[in-house]
């Protein structure tokens, strides 16, 4: 069910160093570009996180560890739903995470309190952005200073914002790259 010898680690926070299960039908994003996503924000996560194609929920337990207080994980394979578990109990945080087994695009997203960050590796093979972004500028789901960060393969395209979002920074990481969004009204450029 999960693998333990694939060096996984929590890169900062309260609980670095603190080894990941992962699930063997997952691509977890490794420590090094977790480090540069949240680097990259400058700030310590938002308190509500919403962790979308989770797999082994790596990039929300990170945000746990530095300092988010709940992080919603959005997974349909259950093998990957009984790793985040585990990783969520071998950590102590079970009640700082919420597991639910969905297809991302079909979820209820919505919440009386809106997320101020969500984070999102789909498979790299899939082409989701179109209607993730669609779904996540419902009201209720991004809060109005909220961050979306998409990973995808650095082979393809950075995904088109929609026309109220900022791609607000983007980064490259060998096979991976990244891009992070913002509605903010007040941002402007692109960080590159």
């Amino acid at each position: 069910m999960a693998a333990r010898g694939r060096g996984l680690r929590i890169v900062a926070g309260s609980f670095r160093g603190h080894r990941i299960e992962v699930a063997k039908a997952t691509r977890p994003t490794t420590d090094r570009v977790r480090a540069a996503i949240f680097d990259s924000l400058v700030a310590p996560p938002p308190l509500r996180v919403l962790d979308c194609y989770a797999g082994s929920g790596a990039l929300g337990l990170e945000a746990i560890s530095r300092g988010a207080e709940f992080v919603r994980f959005i997974e349909k394979d259950p093998r990957a739903i009984a790793v985040i578990r585990s990783n969520l109990c071998r950590m102590g945080v079970e009640a700082n995470g919420q597991i639910d087994r969905s297809d991302v695009i079909r979820a209820d997203l919505t919440t009386d309190l809106p997320y101020g960050l969500v984070v999102a590796d789909p498979p790299y093979a899939d082409d989701p952005w179109a209607l993730l972004f669609e779904r996540l500028k419902a009201p209720g789901v991004l809060a109005a200073d909220g961050l979306v960060v998409a990973e995808f393969s650095a082979r393809r395209k950075f995904p088109a914002p929609p026309a109220e979002w900022l791609m607000w920074k983007t980064r490259h990481h060998g096979d991976t790259a990244f891009a992070i969004y913002r509605k903010h009204p007040g941002a402007t450029g692109v960080d590159r």
